[in-house]
């Protein structure tokens, strides 16, 4: 069987390029890891769950903006493609984002500023924030 490399349906032999996206289909064993794969030597190497998020594109900007800042992140989906958004996780999430345990403080400031839009300053007081722009 064929396999689209970005949609991840399987197609007859005869088919060549997915007719949903146009990507050209791989065999099987050929097949790379799907986005938010997490490679079991990451797992080992203590990575920890920071962010949980109901659609895809927040959990991209995340992991973008902790790469950004220099913390490595990686994505893992709790999507089911077979099932094409009709099963959900039982959290209602659609994936979260990993870093190494080391990181996951940073990691947990770094989300606050991008989910709220604000900067504790270094010289304020505990507790006083300011706004990017200030």
């Amino acid at each position: 069987m064929a396999v689209c490399p970005k949609c991840r349906y399987e197609y007859k032999p005869h088919v060549s390029v997915c007719p949903d996206c146009g990507a050209p289909l791989v065999a099987r064993d050929q097949l790379p890891p799907a986005e938010g794969h997490v490679d079991p030597e990451l797992a080992k190497q203590g990575f920890v769950s920071v962010y949980h998020a109901a659609e895809k594109q927040s959990v991209r900007r995340i992991r973008s903006a902790l790469e950004a800042e220099g913390i490595r992140a990686t994505v893992r989906s709790f999507e089911v493609s077979e099932y094409d958004d009709v099963f959900k996780h039982p959290s209602g999430a659609w994936g979260e984002v990993l870093v190494l345990e080391r990181d996951a403080q940073r990691a947990a400031e770094i989300i606050e500023v991008v989910e709220t839009g604000t900067i504790v300053s270094d010289d304020a007081t505990e507790g006083e924030t300011r706004s990017p722009a200030s």
